[in-house]
């Protein structure tokens, strides 16, 4: 565009930019560029508002106004001159403030520190001249343009945030000025360590996206949200923020925050243990950050990588990752920093601990010096377990009691807590035992305060399996006063610490209302969850040793055996070779396993256990093995007869889930119905028919009175009959079918339900899911699942197996009885007929019925292999209803 312009002639062109970001300059007459404007707009998405070019011509001649497009965009463009009249005294103030805000833009986008500081006064002035006009939105994107060269260029955070609150007063009929503000100070005070003014804000902008459709903003302020909320320790709505910004990415946004995002999400994947997760997460996001050639992303990706691997106990194969990030930080920088950190952590477990100490000591000054007190108290915390592990313990305190004295001002609870464990291992070394017990037990209540915190089950699970060594620790010093003092209650003390690191979750899942589940002491379970009759056995797996407490209602017994590796070894071998039990070299090479488990597990107790009933809290690979094939040790006058032969066992996630189950069923009606059976559902060919399941149902059913019963079978066992019908109403509920409950079985487990219809139709589900089953209203005395590997599931330290027992047990179940592995499904067939006639005909406890099953199948020569009778376990409430 030219126009002719004589002294003091007002030109006012606007050029509209739709959905292309236009750039505008003005050229004097003698072609000397005059001004250059590229807003600043708080608008996330086109259309965008229009530039404008406001100018009072010095000189006569002829102006030239060029409009340039980004590369890819064409015209027609939209350049019109609005304007040309002789300059009021407004019009001149007007031109002066779009000089200065064009001149602070172009300044701020050089990012080098000179002309950004020269941008200063530019913004200021246009700032005040807008106010002075009246003119708001102008008023607007100058502290917004002045606040992100603050922010971004100068790195002075305590100024931005200063402006960007000056700001506030502009946010009435601004919702997008209001959003990309409170974005900033969002991430401002984050930086600053009001990590709780900075979730305010991102939530505030989130709202004001969401509502504005903002989508691109939307996630990447979803992203911000959950960091932040990830260092409070709110890993549920943290995990949800993430996958929400995740979902919001398309392909054609800033790929830089993508690769935020997944890295993040894998943080968080790491910080809950989930290894596989956050080793998928994290590997994407280092081939996106290389894939858009982000030097700093990509070291970000790596470090967390290199944390990755020293987390599962992996400190060579983190140092690659960690290097190769080392290269990649600028000296001085937070991101630097944070890789020393980690690798100091490599270096001192590969015990290269001068090393060590160098990545240490370069990083703390880093963090001191850009105010992040937060990394600050953690590289403190390094150092002191590094002084701790080179023998100078005051060193040690000093750093520690030095980090503690600043995490204290962040209100950090894990943070705080992982300080806090530090200290007492010194304390302990010192001789100070009181000293340690108590720093660790206020470590472990501030951990325990950050699970409550957790609204999700899973995620209370998984942060109570990070803090398992922390718990170990403590029940490891306990006993070791226990063995100075013995009468002292040292013992008791440490299975009410054992009782609190177990099985957690679902201990909340028992407890209704608002009530907060506690763990149940040692005192009260000796007195009204046991009785003369009835031994506890619970164990705990260490490190170095582990232990047995052997409890009566008169007393409570501890011993001391050998660490975890010496047990899970035979423990783990001993579990794989019974399911193959059939073979007599497989059978040969259990017993010999099972007799030295015996001599560690058993024999030290073994005074306590004649003729009684075992209840059996494990640990560990002790999940998966059936106490019940377990020998007599050799003091006792049964010696090698497996103990299902003298004792009736029951197992237990703790003895406080055995706590809670009798106070959630104590004066709960009975069910009117007897017996709920569901057997030989029509798989259509997707999975072999079980050929003896109808059999067991029918041998089930002789057993039970016809009034009060129902048979689910064929095509009748599908899913939408599990799911509507009354089985709160019976007091036996019975599942025979296949089912899928490993390690790796998604959602946690499932039953095979029919595949068809009573039509012969396809089923959309033919499931019964773990998640179902959480959602069943159960008044069972008793769940058998007469399914493959019903017992197994998902193993997570402290909380034991994630499966459909537990779900079974939090739906109202009283007792389930599940199997550890395949059975031959004719032998099944016998052990439930039998099962049932004890439990029926006889009136025996199930405790007993399924004892009295158990050996009567291994009487038999051709099934006394344990393969046929020993992989069915009862779990729950051991007393006769």
């Amino acid at each position: 565009m030219k126009l002719t312009a004589r002294p003091g002639d007002y030109l006012h062109a606007v050029a509209g930019q739709q959905n292309r970001a236009a750039q505008l300059t003005l050229f004097d007459p003698q072609g000397r560029k005059l001004l250059h404007v590229d807003s600043l707009t708080a608008a996330a998405d086109p259309p965008w508002p229009a530039e404008e070019v406001h100018w009072v011509a010095a000189t006569p001649g002829v102006y030239r106004i060029e409009l340039t497009l980004p590369p890819g965009f064409h015209g027609p463009c939209d350049l019109e001159l609005v304007e040309h009249r002789p300059a009021t005294a407004a019009d001149r103030q007007r031109t002066q403030a779009e000089a200065d805000l064009a001149r602070g833009h172009a300044l701020r986008r050089t990012r080098t520190s000179e002309s950004c500081r020269a941008g200063i006064a530019p913004y200021e002035s246009a700032e005040r001249r807008f106010a002075d006009l009246g003119w708001l939105e102008r008023r607007a994107e100058a502290l917004l343009g002045l606040g992100q060269l603050q922010r971004q260029c100068l790195r002075e955070n305590q100024a931005a945030l200063q402006t960007f609150l000056r700001a506030e007063p502009l946010f009435t009929g601004n919702p997008a000025f209001e959003a990309i503000v409170r974005q900033n100070r969002g991430k401002l005070r984050d930086a600053l360590g009001d990590l709780d003014g900075a979730i305010a804000e991102y939530r505030r902008a989130l709202e004001l996206h969401h509502r504005l459709g903002q989508r691109a903003l939307e996630a990447e302020t979803a992203n911000n949200l959950g960091l932040a909320l990830q260092i409070r320790g709110h890993y549920d709505e943290s995990a949800s923020l993430f996958d929400r910004a995740l979902a919001l990415q398309q392909t054609g946004d800033d790929p830089h925050e993508l690769a935020k995002t997944l890295l993040n999400r894998g943080h968080l994947h790491r910080e809950l243990r989930e290894t596989g997760r956050a080793q998928d997460r994290l590997s994407d996001a280092l081939a996106q950050s290389r894939h858009v050639k982000d030097s700093d992303l990509e070291a970000q990706a790596l470090t967390a990588l290199g944390l990755l691997a020293l987390d599962t106990g992996q400190p060579k194969r983190a140092l690659h990752p960690l290097q190769e990030a080392l290269r990649l930080r600028p000296p001085g920088t937070r991101g630097r920093a944070v890789t020393l950190t980690s690798l100091g952590v490599a270096l001192r477990q590969l015990g290269r601990l001068d090393d060590a100490r160098q990545a240490y000591l370069e990083a703390l000054p880093i963090y001191q010096h850009l105010g992040d007190v937060r990394e600050e108290t953690r590289s403190l915390g390094n150092l002191g377990r590094l002084d701790a592990a080179t023998g100078h313990p005051e060193e040690a305190i000093h750093h520690f009691d030095r980090a503690q004295e600043l995490f204290h001002t962040l209100s950090a609870p894990p943070d705080l807590a992982w300080i806090l464990e530090g200290k007492p291992w010194v304390l302990r070394h010192r001789g100070d035992l009181e000293g340690a017990r108590r720093l660790m037990e206020e470590a472990l209540a501030l951990a325990e305060q950050h699970r409550y915190r957790q609204t999700d089950a899973t995620t209370r699970a998984e942060f109570l399996a990070t803090r398992q060594d922390s718990y170990g620790f403590l029940i490891d010093l306990l006993m070791e006063m226990h063995q100075r003092e013995p009468e002292a209650g040292y013992a008791a003390a440490a299975l009410d610490v054992n009782e609190r690191s177990l099985a957690r979750s679902l201990l909340d899942g028992l407890v209704t209302g608002s009530d907060v589940p506690r763990p149940w002491r040692t005192d009260d379970v000796r007195r009204e969850l046991l009785d003369r009759d009835t031994v506890l056995l619970e164990y705990r797996l260490g490190t170095s040793r582990s232990f047995l407490w052997a409890v009566t209602p008169d007393a409570v017994h501890s011993f001391t055996l050998p660490g975890r590796a010496t047990i899970e070894q035979p423990a783990g071998h001993a579990a794989r070779l019974l399911p193959n039990s059939r073979s007599r070299q497989d059978e040969i090479s259990a017993e010999l396993q099972l007799a030295r488990l015996s001599r560690w597990l058993l024999a030290p107790a073994a005074p306590l256990l004649a003729g009684k009933r075992l209840l059996v809290v494990g640990d560990g690979a002790l999940l998966a093995l059936p106490f019940a094939v377990l020998p007599e040790p050799k003091t006792s006058p049964q010696a090698g007869e497996p103990l299902i032969a003298h004792h009736e066992i029951v197992t237990l996630p703790s003895i406080s889930v055995l706590g809670e189950l009798r106070r959630a069923t104590a004066g709960r009606p009975a069910p009117p119905g007897a017996l709920w059976l569901l057997a030989d559902p029509d798989f259509a060919g997707r999975f072999p028919q079980l050929p003896f399941s109808r059999e067991e149902a029918q041998a089930i059913l002789a057993l039970s009175p016809p009034s009060g019963r129902r048979a689910v079978l064929g095509r009748e066992a599908r899913r939408a009959t599990v799911l509507d019908s009354p089985l709160q109403d019976y007091r036996i509920l019975h599942f025979a079918t296949h089912g899928a409950f490993g390690t790796d079985e998604p959602g946690g487990g499932r039953l095979v339900l029919a595949q068809v219809d009573p039509q012969g139709r396809p089923e959309a589900d033919g499931f019964l899911h773990l998640a179902d089953i959480y959602k069943l209203d159960l008044r069972a005395d008793l769940v058998v699942l007469s399914a493959c590997g019903s017992a197994l599931g998902r193993q997570v330290r402290g909380e034991g197996m994630m499966g459909m027992t537990r779900g079974l047990f939090q739906a109202g179940a009283e007792r389930v009885l599940a199997s550890l592995w395949n059975v031959n499904d004719r032998a099944a067939v016998e052990l439930m007929r039998r099962f049932y006639h004890h439990l029926l005909a006889e009136g025996l406890a199930p405790p007993a019925a399924l004892r009295e099953a158990q050996n009567a199948i291994r009487r038999q020569p051709h099934r006394r292999s344990p393969y046929y009778w020993a992989g069915f376990t009862l779990q729950g409430e051991w007393r006769r209803d």
